[in-house]
């Protein structure tokens, strides 16, 4: 074999060069093709956590309609009846609310209606014959007639109204008349059946229609008036009937997919913050582009989220996050965090037990034209909920201390600290976090004040607000 010595160069043939560049398609695809197959799997597992869920509804409404009696009513009948002879048709409603509130944000599978078989005579023929459903397309009503197949003093025609062969709503099915605008002659449905199954002799037991798509239609505002069950070919011999809701009942049988839990994070930024001032104690800063906390003057931070419909039973970690930043020109002198000693001081984060006003006032650190009281409600040292924000007093309210109540003896408005402190040091800026899931599961939905632990000692940090420029007050939830 002849060697190639370091530095020398040798030509590769052209189909050498074409077969590896197939080799590297090949596995290019491959690959791509693997990823596909194990995001697939994870779907699929993810998904298969979702157990189906199966429940039975019990009809709302049946009756059968007599040709051969056309203007009888059997509402109230222990059968539902269908044969041939004098055309017996039967007719099954399920209550509509029931079904939207069982399957909710689910997503449908399957629907089946079941009917349990009374009984079924021996003139099906040798291989038996075909009964179908059809969606009824209009409404009707039950009644509380039974005459049928019933010895005397338990046959009645019923008051009222009802459902009969001549009409859908029968307003007086005491009489032998149709009394209706317009006859509906057995029933008003969709002529393709939605389902059709085989009767035999002497069959017993549960009969089941698929009616998955019409279930599917009324979820999606289709009409729900139930189905008519008839015999496919009304001139063939064939005696079936089933229990009523009277003497046992149709079901709707309803398997579906619950809605999939929440994974992943859900963030929430801030619906209302603002910082209250002891030294101004009737000052408003809800519009404030910054929130604040200070020991001179005992300046407190508030803010709140929205978590209507966050199921909050379900939240594993809870996190707050504000972002200290450091000050501007526009917001008036030039520093950072200051005054927190040569270690640092805590800060302390509380739930509140009171609602409170965000406001449209905004004056600390602010300069001139930028500064204004606001009007309106908003939340002072003094006031949860200040009426006027204009004025300079606290105009009757409910007055609160920034929390610690008024007078003095009164309780605090906010909850013990459940999340541990965070130390603030001087030039300190970036993101401060809580962990308030304890809060959060308890309800926090008036939300959180943040002050100082030892506000009698000094130290000063800036936040932003939902109205400033830079991140603001964000809620993180982790749901299981």
């Amino acid at each position: 074999m002849k060697s190639i010595a370091w530095g020398q160069t040798r030509s590769v043939p052209l189909w050498n060069e074409r077969l590896q560049f197939t080799i590297g398609i090949v596995l290019a695809f491959l690959l791509v093709f693997q990823a596909f197959l194990m995001s697939t799997f994870f779907a699929q597992e993810a998904w298969a956590d979702v157990e189906p869920v199966v429940e039975s509804l019990d009809a709302s409404a049946d009756t059968y309609l007599r040709k051969g009696a056309a203007n009888t009513n059997e509402g109230a009948s222990p059968i539902l009846r269908v044969r041939s002879a004098g055309h017996n048709r039967a007719l099954v409603q399920f209550d509509q609310t029931e079904i939207e509130d069982l399957i909710g944000e689910g997503t449908l599978i399957s629907a089946v209606l079941e009917l349990e078989i009374e009984t079924a005579k021996n003139n099906w023929g040798p291989l038996g014959r075909a009964i179908s459903t059809h969606r009824l397309t209009q409404t009707w009503a039950e009644g509380n007639g039974k005459n049928a197949e019933l010895p005397g003093p338990q046959s009645t025609r019923g008051t009222g109204d009802g459902a009969t062969w001549n009409c859908a709503i029968d307003s007086n099915i005491t009489n032998h008349q149709p009394e209706c605008v317009t006859k509906w002659n057995g029933g008003t449905y969709e002529s393709v059946p939605t389902d059709s199954v085989t009767i035999t002799k002497g069959q017993t037991g549960t009969v089941e229609f698929d009616v998955t798509d019409d279930v599917e239609a009324f979820l999606s505002g289709t009409d729900n008036n139930g189905w008519l069950v008839r015999k496919d070919n009304e001139t063939q011999n064939g005696y079936v009937s089933f229990d009523s809701r009277e003497a046992g009942t149709p079901h709707l049988v309803i398997t579906y997919l619950p809605p999939e839990p929440p994974l992943g994070d859900l963030e929430l930024t801030a619906m209302k913050d603002s910082f209250v001032r002891s030294g101004a104690d009737n000052r408003n800063e809800g519009a404030n582009p910054g929130v604040r906390i200070q020991g001179s003057g005992n300046n407190r931070v508030l803010v709140a989220f929205d978590l209507t419909g966050v199921d909050t039973s379900s939240v594993t970690k809870a996190t707050l996050v504000l972002n200290a930043f450091e000050k501007t020109s526009g917001l008036g002198p030039n520093f950072s965090s200051s005054g927190w000693g040569a270690s640092g001081r805590d800060i302390s984060i509380h739930r509140l037990l009171t609602n409170w006003a965000e406001g449209n006032g905004q004056d600390g650190d602010l300069h001139g034209s930028l500064s204004d009281r606001g009007t309106g409600e908003g939340v002072t040292w003094n006031c949860a909920v200040d009426p006027d924000l204009s004025n300079s007093s606290h105009d009757d309210c409910a007055r609160w201390g920034g929390g610690d109540g008024q007078p003095v003896s009164d309780p605090d408005q906010y909850a013990s600290a459940t999340a541990d402190p965070f130390l603030i040091t001087n030039g300190f800026t970036g993101d401060v976090s809580f962990d308030v899931t304890a809060d959060v599961q308890a309800g926090a939905a008036d939300g959180w004040l943040i002050k100082k632990i030892n506000e009698g000692a000094s130290g000063q940090v800036h936040f932003h607000s939902k109205e400033g420029v830079g991140q603001v007050p964000t809620l993180l939830l982790e749901f299981d």
